[in-house]
């Protein structure tokens, strides 16, 4: 009778053991699949799990904006449909040339779309340089008419100088011929300093026009291991996130 009951011990043991290893394979298993499915990053609207009806995330931003939903881009503004993505908390930024980027949080429902609308502050980078560009462009004009008014001063002296040598002029028309000549100078070097200073403030403007890149700000992204309770399974699902 002993013998029988230790008989009986040892297999319920080893029944109890063989269910443990079944659960540990079942585990690893999923977390096989998972890491799977993380080695490969998809976009946003592609990362649904069949079977789960998604939400919908509308933006609109300023035309050319390059949207980004957990730091992955979907796409550049104006999108032309709405984004599907897991329900849950989600990360949007939005930079565009000579702009802050705007960052915003978005919590979405299950089959409900959600519309975000952003704005973009232009940088003070993007303002400098069109101050400068418009302040050089006007510094151009202003060199032309300069010597344009030069030109006029030393045609003046032309006609004067004409007639008889300078030596046999009246004091009268010497005078006159002296302050058109200065004025020609004065007219010549203001126009070379203006169009000079406005040249140089052009090109300063387009080089910081240039170079007014827009840059996502600094983010820590990876994939997490959600659990995933249904009815008839259990196992993990990978999504993909993003803290700024």
């Amino acid at each position: 009778m002993l013998a029988a009951r230790q008989l009986e011990a040892r297999r319920s043991a080893a029944g109890g053991h063989g269910r443990a290893e079944r659960r540990g394979i079942g585990v690893a298993l999923s977390f096989a699949l998972a890491l799977e499915g993380c080695s490969q990053a998809a976009p946003v609207s592609s990362r649904v799990p069949s079977g789960v009806v998604p939400a919908k995330l509308v933006v609109t931003a300023p035309a050319g904006a390059e949207i980004h939903v957990d730091g992955v881009q979907v796409g550049t503004a104006p999108l032309e449909s709405a984004i599907a993505a897991d329900p849950g908390p989600h990360q949007v930024a939005v930079v565009l040339d000579g702009h802050a980027p705007a960052l915003a949080r978005v919590t979405l429902e299950r089959g409900k779309q959600r519309t975000l609308d952003i704005e973009l502050e232009t940088t003070a980078q993007r303002k400098a340089a069109w101050a400068m560009i418009a302040f050089g462009g006007a510094g151009v004009v202003s060199g032309i008419v300069l010597g344009a008014l030069a030109v006029v001063e030393l045609r003046k002296a032309d006609d004067i100088a004409r007639g008889p040598s300078l030596d046999s002029l009246d004091p009268e028309r010497f005078e006159a011929f002296t302050e058109a000549t200065d004025a020609r100078d004065r007219y010549r070097i203001a126009s070379g300093v203006t169009a000079g200073a406005g040249i140089a403030s052009f090109v300063t403007g387009a080089i910081l026009y240039a170079f007014d890149d827009a840059t996502l700000p600094s983010a820590k992204s990876g994939w997490l291991l959600v659990p995933l309770l249904r009815s008839s399974e259990v196992g993990f699902l990978p999504m993909f996130h993003t803290q700024w």
